[in-house]
Formats: structure tokens, C-alpha cells, sequence
């Protein structure tokens, strides 16, 4: 006979910790491998996020925290040009984007919000990761949207380096984003 337990909960016996959850709820999980321009940017452009990719989840509890795991590959389609860039996170819940987290120090560095940064030398993309948790506080769909900005004169791309260079060493890595819904 098989056996099938069902419930709204997972809370430790010693309860939550604090910025903690209990257990796994949900589980959402998308990649990317599509090769495509992010646009150009330049080292004191704007600080507007270029979207990578974007995962969507239905939070089962407004107390619920989502863990989100994000990797992202860029490149430049350049093979004289050393080149930066930054990762970041926007949320976006009934057509209202919040960014988030992040290194917010932005009087050591142009923008805000910086979750990781990376930089490569010509040709070859580079593939960069992190994590946050976020407390949303709803029932509603919510989008988390990963995003990059560039550091020099350059067009970028997500999933690719230089286009002229068939070599190994511009092998590019796929992006993807892990949504994980953590019970409070």
C-alpha cells in the first residue's frame, strides 16, 4: 500500500529561525540558452538592467520566504576588449518591479543593487552566480527577472562571447534561475 502525507506546513521542532524558513514547499526552475544582445553599454551609462531571463512562482503562503538562485552567463562580441559585468534582481508583482538586495554602496561604484559582478578578457563569456532570499508577501505571481549591466564601450550578450572566435575557450554556459518556495 502506498502512503502519501499531505500538509500546509514544515516548521522545525525548535521552530523558525530568524531570516530563516522551515521546509520546501515549492520548487520552480528555468534556463536560458538562447544566445541574444543585452544592448550596448558604457562605463557611465545608465543603471538600467539589460533582462536576461525571468522565472515566475505563486507563493502557496503570503509568510513564505522564496529562495532565488540565479546564474548568468554574458560575453561580448569583441575579441580585443577586457569587459565587466554586474547581475541583478528585480521582483515584479501586479505590474509593480522592485529591485533588490545587493550591494547598495554605490559611492564605491557606479548603480545600486549589484548581487554579483565578473570580468573576462576578450572573446571568452564568463558565468557568474548567487543567491537571495525574499519575503514578497503574497499569494500573487510573482517574477523574478535576472538582469545585467555592462562596464565598458561594448555591445553584450547573454549565452555567448565573440561570434567570430569557433574555439573552446568561448564556450558559454546557459543561465538559469531557481525559485524555491521556503515555508516561514
Amino acid at each position: 500500500m502506498a502512503s502519501e502525507l499531505r500538509v500546509d506546513k514544515i516548521v522545525p521542532t525548535d521552530g523558525v529561525p530568524t531570516n530563516g524558513g522551515g521546509g520546501i514547499i515549492q520548487v520552480i526552475f528555468a534556463a536560458d540558452s538562447t544566445a541574444a544582445s543585452l544592448g550596448t553599454f558604457t562605463n557611465n551609462g545608465p543603471d538600467t538592467p539589460a533582462t536576461i531571463m525571468s522565472a515566475s512562482i505563486t507563493p502557496k503562503f503570503n509568510t513564505s520566504k522564496i529562495l532565488v538562485m540565479c546564474k548568468g552567463t554574458v560575453g561580448v562580441d569583441a575579441n580585443n576588449v577586457n569587459y565587466e559585468f554586474s547581475l541583478h534582481l528585480s521582483r515584479t508583482v501586479g505590474g509593480t518591479t522592485t529591485r533588490l538586495g545587493g550591494n547598495t554602496n554605490s559611492s564605491h561604484f557606479k548603480g545600486t543593487h549589484v548581487q554579483a559582478s565578473s570580468n573576462q578578457s576578450a572573446e571568452a563569456p564568463n558565468t557568474t552566480s548567487f543567491q537571495f532570499l525574499d519575503s514578497p508577501a503574497t499569494t500573487s505571481q510573482v517574477t523574478y527577472n535576472l538582469g545585467a549591466i555592462g562596464g565598458e564601450g561594448a555591445v553584450y550578450y547573454k549565452n555567448r562571447g565573440d561570434s567570430a572566435a569557433n574555439y573552446h575557450f568561448t564556450n558559454a554556459g546557459d543561465s538559469t534561475i531557481t525559485l524555491m518556495e521556503v515555508s516561514a
